[in-house]
Parts: C-alpha cells; structure tokens; sequence
C-alpha cells in the first residue's frame, strides 16, 4: 500500500507542478500581451514598434492558447480594431498603411483564437491551500 500511496503523492506533486507552470505561463502571456497592446494603443510610439507589437500579438496567439487567452481577456481584438479606425484612411504614407493592416489582421487573428478556444476557466491551487480562477 506504501508504494501506492507515494506514486499517488508523486503524481499529486507532478499536478501541482503542472498547475504552477501553467499559472507562470499565464502571467508572463499576459505581462507580454499588456505591453504590446499599450504599444499599439500609444500613437506617441513610432509606427515600426506599432506594426511589430502587433504582428508579434498575432503570432502568438495563433500559435499559443495561453496567449489568446489572455489577449482575450485584454479585449486586444478591440483595441487593435480601435486603434486600426485612428489611422486616418486617405493617408497612403506606407508606415501608417502597414500599421493599419497589422492592427487590423491582429484583431482577425484574436477574434478566431478566441472562437477557436471559446472561453475556458482554469484554477490553480498552491500550498497553503489558495486557489486562484483564471
């Protein structure tokens, strides 16, 4: 009965690992998500750093379910529309007309990640006994 009992507490502590690098995961998607979307949402910020927060969103969260959800979480598909409709549309300067596409195909890759995934709750449990819902 002993070996059970350890192989049992072994997995436990396996899963508690699990839970703990799931629950970093998401804090450093959403540290990255954050700031690239007060990028593209500061129209102080030059439009090359703009267009590259964007484009790297949008490949993350394609790419990587922590990462949609958490862009999810942070409306990112509205602010990259939002900030999309700042860009004034007669204005053919390159830079803005690349930062425009880039805000806009981010907003398409957020919507999909986030119908693709739907909505989906997780909780993490540390010593102690604290449980936290993301």
């Amino acid at each position: 009965h002993d070996g059970h009992t350890r192989a049992t507490r072994m997995g436990d502590e396996n899963d508690a690992v699990a839970d703990e690098g799931d629950w970093y995961a998401a804090l450093v998607a959403g540290e990255h998500v954050g700031d690239w979307l007060d990028t593209v949402r500061n129209a102080k910020i030059p439009p090359g750093r703009r267009t590259r927060a964007a484009r790297q969103l949008a490949e993350k969260v394609a790419a990587d379910r922590t990462y949609a959800d958490e862009a999810r979480e942070g409306d990112a598909a509205d602010v990259c529309e939002a900030a999309a409709r700042d860009i004034p549309e007669g204005d053919d300067d390159e830079r803005l007309v690349a930062m425009r596409e880039a805000f806009k195909s981010c907003a398409a890759a957020c919507r999909a990640a986030a119908q693709d995934g739907g909505a989906r709750e997780r909780s993490f449990s540390f010593e102690g006994g604290r449980e936290v819902v993301v």
